[in-house]
């Protein structure tokens, strides 16, 4: 019996001394022909787009990115990379992820389309954009059977548009007001004026430019005002290369202004001689502002509405505020108190509490809505009763209290005031060290409510400091601010 040496060859058993038929050794030549083509990678390239991709932060971007023509990028690397090759953003190589050498803060936030390497896609998906994304990234395909490779430059630019201003008064100085201009959250960095009610810009102080956690912006601009036109002041925030403006305007009516009779000029530079000028100015000016909010109190009166979930000590709040029992522990129906407080006429509207963990039933949101009927034509300030613990709010808890401020209105932010009941529970400890370590719902609250809170304590009741107090952050939010009051006929 005869020997047959066989050998492979490009994946096909051949014989030297296999005889075939004209026909069968074309079809064997045709087999061997598409096998070689098939186990040889084609030449490609890499193609992406050449404007930037713009990536909104907070949210998931897609960077393009496939070959021409569409072979298959399964057997392929694909690597993403910034400046350092070796340190990338994203690799994919031996037909899985590597992430052994990527960058840290990429980790959990990258990823291709499986489904889309066959097709050429070497897209990349890039999850939570922060403000550091910003910037080139390449997108680098090489093929490890014949050593080509290509890359496509592609551009990131992040964008993230903040916060309404916030405008706070700083109280008097240098013989007009002090303002100061605050907004959060963007991204790049926008500029901030102060502009007059015709329009034409003020001089202001330098911007003060801080970044959040996540690397976006946040903006302050304070300046000094005095009395003269239409007192109306605009906070200005233009980011301009996204067209994006956003404003807030102050009012201040004339009375505010510190009208300094020449007499007192004069004996203010005397004391300033002696060295005792600076405090005495100070409780000149206190008590002027003092004066003017009792000014206010006795020509206005003031309509609060409270609101809260169950247990969260509104009803106690609103009988601090009338200082009697006017409210019950356990709101059931709309309740209606009227008092002189601190010299001021005081409608406080008590309203039903919600259930943290459950639907407010539908009968539970229209009792809500119509309570502000009891206080027309509609109220000052809505008080949103928050506790104070040391736990971090839970985002549930967050949720459902936006969900019923915004069944009385769109515009409720713009009234909104927290007020953090049972401030006892502080034991010493700063508001704002307790706000901060209770976490980002929390935080994203008080931003919508323009960051405007106040706390009420059961150890203060008698005192009467901190209801004043409040009475005269809401006269400063609607009278100053020129907000007015949340009109009831928009309530639906």
């Amino acid at each position: 019996m005869s020997q047959v040496s066989l050998f492979w060859t490009e994946g096909l058993l051949v014989s030297p001394e296999m005889k075939c038929s004209r026909s069968e050794c074309l079809c064997l030549v045709l087999l061997f022909l598409h096998h070689t083509a098939q186990s040889k990678p084609e030449r490609f390239q890499v193609f992406g787009p050449a404007d930037p991709v713009v990536a909104a932060a907070g949210e998931e971007a897609v960077l393009p990115c496939h070959l021409q023509p569409n072979i298959s990028a399964e057997d392929l690397e694909v690597r993403w990379f910034r400046e350092d090759f070796l340190a990338p953003v994203h690799l994919y190589v031996n037909k899985r992820n590597d992430y052994t050498n990527q960058i840290p803060s990429y980790r959990g936030r990258t990823a291709l389309f499986p489904g889309e390497l066959k097709k050429g896609n070497t897209s990349l998906r890039l999850l939570g954009v922060k403000a550091s994304d910003d910037g080139s990234y390449k997108c680098f395909v090489k093929s490890k059977d014949t050593d080509s490779y290509d890359d496509r430059v592609i551009r990131v630019t992040v964008k993230a548009i903040g916060t309404e201003p916030v405008i706070s008064i700083e109280g008097y100085t240098e013989g007009g007001i002090g303002l100061q201009c605050e907004s959060k959250g963007w991204y790049p960095e926008p500029e901030v004026d102060w502009r007059d009610s015709e329009g034409r810009g003020l001089p202001a102080g330098r911007t003060e430019t801080h970044r959040d956690p996540e690397g976006l912006f946040i903006l302050r601009k304070h300046i000094i005002v005095h009395e003269g036109g239409a007192n109306s002041f605009t906070c200005r925030v233009t980011q301009r290369q996204f067209h994006q403006v956003k404003e807030a305007q102050v009012h201040i009516p004339g009375d505010f202004f510190p009208h300094i009779p020449p007499w007192t000029i004069a004996f203010f530079l005397l004391l300033a001689v002696s060295g005792v000028a600076i405090p005495v100015i100070i409780t000149y000016f206190y008590k002027r502002k003092g004066k003017l909010h009792e000014e206010i109190a006795q020509m206005r009166g003031l309509r609060i509405v409270l609101l809260g979930k169950t247990w969260a000590g509104k009803s106690t709040a609103g009988n601090t505020i009338l200082s009697r029992d006017e409210f019950g522990r356990d709101t059931e129906q709309c309740a209606v108190g009227h008092g002189r407080v601190a010299g001021r006429q005081v409608t406080v509207v008590d309203t039903p509490g919600w259930y943290e963990h459950a639907d407010t039933p539908e009968n539970l949101s229209s009792q809500i809505t119509s309570c502000l009927s009891l206080c027309p034509p509609g109220p000052h300030a809505v008080l949103l009763a928050i506790p104070v613990w040391h736990s971090t709010v839970p985002e549930m808890e967050i949720a459902a209290a936006v969900k019923h401020l915004e069944l009385l209105s769109q515009r409720v932010w713009r009234h909104t005031i927290v007020l953090f009941t049972r401030g006892d529970f502080l034991g010493g400890t700063d508001i704002r060290q307790n706000i901060k370590r209770r976490g980002e719902p929390l935080h994203r609250l008080l931003e919508r409510c323009g960051n405007r809170y106040h706390v009420f304590s059961s150890q203060d009741v008698e005192d009467g400091t901190q209801v004043r107090e409040l009475l005269e952050k809401i006269e400063d939010m609607i009278y100053l601010r020129n907000e007015g009051h949340l009109e009831w006929p928009s309530l639906a």
